[in-house]
Protein backbone atom coordinates (compact mmCIF):
# COMPACT_ATOMS: atom_id res chain seq x y z
CA UNK A 1 0.00 0.00 0.00
CA UNK A 2 1.46 3.44 -0.30
CA UNK A 3 0.37 6.20 1.63
CA UNK A 4 -0.76 9.83 0.30
CA UNK A 5 2.38 11.19 -0.18
CA UNK A 6 4.14 8.66 -1.91
CA UNK A 7 3.55 9.32 -5.37
CA UNK A 8 3.52 6.28 -8.46
CA UNK A 9 5.49 7.22 -11.04
CA UNK A 10 5.21 5.81 -14.17
CA UNK A 11 8.87 5.36 -16.52
CA UNK A 12 8.03 5.07 -19.78
CA UNK A 13 12.12 3.55 -20.75
CA UNK A 14 10.70 0.44 -19.11
CA UNK A 15 8.16 0.35 -21.54
CA UNK A 16 10.42 1.22 -24.98
CA UNK A 17 13.07 -1.18 -23.50
CA UNK A 18 10.28 -4.06 -23.03
CA UNK A 19 9.05 -3.13 -26.82
CA UNK A 20 12.83 -3.31 -27.87
CA UNK A 21 13.18 -6.60 -26.22
CA UNK A 22 10.18 -7.99 -27.53
CA UNK A 23 10.83 -6.75 -31.25
CA UNK A 24 15.06 -8.70 -30.36
CA UNK A 25 13.06 -11.77 -29.84
CA UNK A 26 10.81 -12.13 -32.71
CA UNK A 27 13.55 -11.24 -35.33
CA UNK A 28 15.75 -13.96 -33.75
CA UNK A 29 12.76 -16.23 -33.60
CA UNK A 30 11.38 -15.15 -37.53
CA UNK A 31 15.53 -15.84 -38.10
CA UNK A 32 15.53 -19.04 -36.96
CA UNK A 33 12.30 -20.42 -38.71
CA UNK A 34 14.08 -18.87 -41.94
CA UNK A 35 17.44 -20.21 -41.68
CA UNK A 36 15.20 -23.87 -41.35
CA UNK A 37 13.42 -23.51 -44.23
CA UNK A 38 16.68 -23.34 -45.85
CA UNK A 39 18.58 -25.96 -44.27
CA UNK A 40 16.17 -28.80 -45.07
CA UNK A 41 16.54 -30.57 -48.28
CA UNK A 42 14.05 -33.15 -48.90
CA UNK A 43 14.42 -36.68 -50.42
CA UNK A 44 12.77 -37.52 -53.45
CA UNK A 45 12.20 -40.29 -55.95
CA UNK A 46 12.88 -39.08 -59.46
CA UNK A 47 12.64 -42.58 -60.60
CA UNK A 48 9.08 -42.36 -62.16
CA UNK A 49 9.49 -38.83 -64.02
CA UNK A 50 10.04 -39.25 -67.49
CA UNK A 51 13.36 -37.58 -68.88
CA UNK A 52 12.82 -34.36 -71.12
CA UNK A 53 12.97 -33.80 -74.84
CA UNK A 54 15.62 -31.48 -76.98
CA UNK A 55 12.65 -29.23 -76.87
CA UNK A 56 13.45 -28.89 -73.29
CA UNK A 57 16.20 -25.87 -72.58
CA UNK A 58 17.97 -25.53 -69.73
CA UNK A 59 21.23 -23.75 -67.75
CA UNK A 60 22.62 -23.96 -65.01
CA UNK A 61 24.44 -20.51 -65.16
CA UNK A 62 25.91 -20.51 -60.84
CA UNK A 63 26.78 -22.77 -58.09
CA UNK A 64 28.28 -20.98 -55.52
CA UNK A 65 28.29 -20.72 -51.53
CA UNK A 66 27.25 -17.63 -50.13
CA UNK A 67 29.47 -15.69 -47.06
CA UNK A 68 26.44 -17.42 -44.57
CA UNK A 69 26.89 -21.00 -45.63
CA UNK A 70 23.90 -20.83 -48.14
CA UNK A 71 24.59 -23.07 -50.80
CA UNK A 72 22.57 -21.39 -53.97
CA UNK A 73 22.02 -22.66 -57.72
CA UNK A 74 21.20 -20.28 -60.50
CA UNK A 75 19.43 -20.98 -63.61
CA UNK A 76 16.88 -21.16 -66.45
CA UNK A 77 14.59 -23.43 -68.06
CA UNK A 78 12.06 -23.76 -70.64
CA UNK A 79 10.38 -25.79 -73.25
CA UNK A 80 10.84 -24.17 -76.46
CA UNK A 81 8.63 -22.53 -78.73
CA UNK A 82 5.86 -22.32 -75.44
CA UNK A 83 5.11 -19.16 -73.71
CA UNK A 84 5.44 -20.02 -69.57
CA UNK A 85 1.65 -19.66 -68.50
CA UNK A 86 2.44 -21.09 -65.31
CA UNK A 87 5.48 -21.94 -63.26
CA UNK A 88 6.42 -25.05 -61.04
CA UNK A 89 9.79 -25.90 -61.42
CA UNK A 90 12.05 -27.80 -58.69
CA UNK A 91 15.77 -28.02 -58.52
CA UNK A 92 16.75 -31.68 -57.50
CA UNK A 93 20.61 -33.37 -56.65
CA UNK A 94 21.73 -36.74 -56.74
CA UNK A 95 24.49 -37.81 -54.46
CA UNK A 96 26.80 -39.06 -57.03
CA UNK A 97 27.99 -41.79 -54.10
CA UNK A 98 24.96 -42.38 -52.66
CA UNK A 99 22.03 -42.24 -55.45
CA UNK A 100 19.97 -40.19 -53.24
CA UNK A 101 18.00 -37.57 -55.00
CA UNK A 102 17.42 -34.16 -53.10
CA UNK A 103 14.95 -31.50 -53.90
CA UNK A 104 15.73 -27.87 -53.18
CA UNK A 105 13.90 -25.01 -51.52
CA UNK A 106 13.43 -23.32 -55.28
CA UNK A 107 12.32 -20.08 -56.22
CA UNK A 108 11.57 -18.65 -59.47
CA UNK A 109 13.29 -15.36 -61.11
CA UNK A 110 12.15 -13.19 -63.64
CA UNK A 111 14.36 -13.25 -66.82
CA UNK A 112 12.87 -10.94 -69.18
CA UNK A 113 16.74 -11.35 -70.86
CA UNK A 114 15.95 -14.94 -71.99
CA UNK A 115 12.81 -14.04 -73.87
CA UNK A 116 14.77 -10.85 -75.19
CA UNK A 117 17.23 -13.46 -76.57
CA UNK A 118 15.55 -16.12 -78.41
CA UNK A 119 12.91 -13.72 -79.41
CA UNK A 120 10.68 -16.87 -81.59
CA UNK A 121 7.48 -14.91 -79.91
CA UNK A 122 7.41 -16.68 -76.45
CA UNK A 123 6.74 -15.77 -73.19
CA UNK A 124 10.29 -17.01 -71.13
CA UNK A 125 10.00 -14.66 -68.85
CA UNK A 126 9.65 -16.65 -65.90
CA UNK A 127 12.06 -19.40 -66.66
CA UNK A 128 14.64 -18.08 -64.26
CA UNK A 129 15.14 -20.39 -61.23
CA UNK A 130 16.90 -20.21 -57.64
CA UNK A 131 17.67 -23.24 -55.42
CA UNK A 132 19.10 -22.78 -51.87
CA UNK A 133 20.15 -24.98 -49.41
CA UNK A 134 22.87 -24.84 -46.19
CA UNK A 135 26.07 -26.14 -47.47
CA UNK A 136 26.09 -28.49 -44.34
CA UNK A 137 23.27 -30.20 -46.05
CA UNK A 138 25.12 -31.49 -48.97
CA UNK A 139 28.45 -33.23 -48.94
CA UNK A 140 30.41 -34.46 -52.01
CA UNK A 141 29.59 -34.65 -55.98
CA UNK A 142 26.01 -34.05 -56.61
CA UNK A 143 24.43 -34.06 -60.05
CA UNK A 144 22.07 -31.19 -60.85
CA UNK A 145 18.52 -32.19 -62.70
CA UNK A 146 15.18 -29.90 -63.10
CA UNK A 147 11.85 -31.00 -62.46
CA UNK A 148 10.12 -28.96 -64.94
CA UNK A 149 6.02 -28.71 -64.26
CA UNK A 150 5.17 -25.55 -66.25
CA UNK A 151 2.14 -25.52 -67.70
CA UNK A 152 1.77 -28.77 -66.60
CA UNK A 153 4.46 -30.60 -67.84
CA UNK A 154 6.00 -33.33 -65.66
CA UNK A 155 9.43 -33.40 -67.43
CA UNK A 156 12.78 -34.10 -65.78
CA UNK A 157 15.75 -32.38 -67.38
CA UNK A 158 18.98 -33.44 -66.96
CA UNK A 159 20.97 -30.25 -67.16
CA UNK A 160 24.59 -31.78 -67.68
CA UNK A 161 25.83 -30.18 -64.70
CA UNK A 162 28.23 -31.79 -61.97
CA UNK A 163 29.62 -29.75 -58.75
CA UNK A 164 31.66 -31.38 -55.50
CA UNK A 165 30.64 -28.90 -52.56
CA UNK A 166 34.34 -28.96 -51.26
CA UNK A 167 35.39 -27.40 -54.74
CA UNK A 168 32.81 -24.84 -54.47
Amino acid sequence: MTTENEKITYNPYKAVRALVCFFIFLTVILSFLIYCRYAKTKKVDISEIPLASDEYVSSIEKISIESDGTLRITGYAFKENESIESVNVSVVVEDLSSGSTYSLTTGIVERTDITKIIDDGSDYNYSGFQAVTKKQSLSGKYHVYIIYKNNGDNVLIDTSTEFDTAEI
